[in-house]
């Protein structure tokens, strides 16, 4: 036997630290057991979706499908922090372009209401 059993808890650890709960639970600790074994993983909320493959291999049932090791874990964990930068830094760039976007269109129309408005300012 390998530490793949231990890798499976902290996977469970991880799921309820994202959720706040475990990801199975029922009324003893047979029918939870009988989960773990047999009932699908469950699916993380919307804004922690990203780490859902993550826990479908921390969590597969076949042990075989697990990580094989916390270095195999660890390193997926690290894909996981520098996939969320680089999304980070794209909706931070659509944000600047989209800001920009807007002030180059207010700027625009803004103009085009000084020329149509008579204005002094630009009478000369």
């Amino acid at each position: 036997m390998d530490g793949r059993a231990d890798l499976y808890s902290l996977g469970v650890t991880a799921f309820e630290l994202l959720t706040g709960r475990l990801p199975y639970r029922g009324p003893d600790a047979v029918s939870v057991l009988a989960q773990h074994i047999s009932a699908p993983i469950p699916i993380l909320p919307r804004r922690f979706r990203h780490w859902q493959p993550f826990l479908q291999k921390a969590l597969a049932k076949d042990p075989r499908h697990r990580f094989a090791s916390a270095t195999e874990m660890r390193k997926a964990l690290r894909a996981l922090r520098t996939a969320r930068r680089r999304r980070r830094a794209v909706v931070v760039r659509i944000a600047v372009w989209s800001l920009v976007a807007v002030l180059v269109a207010l700027t625009v129309a803004g103009l085009e209401w000084l020329k149509r408005s008579d204005s002094p300012a630009l009478v000369g």
